[in-house]
């Protein structure tokens, strides 16, 4: 599970609309969100800062977004992306930070369909997934095939140094706890991140 959310954590599922005033990150955010879009994971591993490496090996990672995204029991897919707000550069100790805001929207699709027909299993994981993203807005769909997850997000550029190039991690507040040990305390502070 704690593999399966740091996948889930990395995967920023965006598309590139918003812009900043430097075109090296642009460049590297445009790779990153089409990577997303095509869901070419073992690409995508590439472009998350190492610091999340810490909580799982990247190839376990990687096994994450293979198994989160298709397994026995689903299948979700990206609906809708889009960047909505890249935040001013915020420097410190060398490296330089942003914060990047955007919408998602996902579909999971449950591959026993029979389970689908059954009100009370769609009103449980209406339910269940409003728990686990509260921030979002999950409906069941009317030709009943699918759940809709839709809302905003929050990812961090991170460039290490002069030399390094953009990385990115994507920010879960209801995982704070865990994911502003990846990032020094004057970035936590400055963007908020344990709020």
């Amino acid at each position: 599970m704690k593999t399966i959310l740091a996948a889930f954590l990395a995967f920023g599922f965006l598309q590139a609309t918003a812009q900043s005033s430097d075109p090296a990150l642009d460049k590297r955010l445009d790779d990153y969100m089409r990577l997303n879009r095509e869901m070419k994971f073992a690409q995508l591993i590439d472009y998350i800062h190492p610091s999340l490496f810490t909580l799982a090996p990247k190839e376990a990672i990687l096994e994450g977004f293979e198994k989160g995204f298709d397994n026995e029991d689903m299948k979700i897919t990206i609906d809708s992306l889009a960047v909505t707000d890249i935040g001013p550069v915020f420097v410190h100790n060398g490296g330089s930070y942003h914060r990047v805001k955007y919408y998602m929207g996902l579909r999971f699709y449950m591959k026993d369909q029979e389970m689908m027909k059954d009100s009370s299993f769609a009103e449980m994981m209406t339910s269940q997934m409003g728990i686990m993203f509260p921030e979002k807005k999950v409906e069941f769909s009317k030709d009943r095939t699918h759940f809709t997850l839709t809302g905003p997000d929050l990812l961090i550029a991170i460039k290490d140094d002069e030399k390094s190039q953009w990385m990115f991690l994507g920010y879960d507040k209801s995982k704070a706890k865990v994911l502003k040990t990846l990032f020094p305390k004057e970035v936590v502070d400055q963007f908020g991140l344990d709020q």
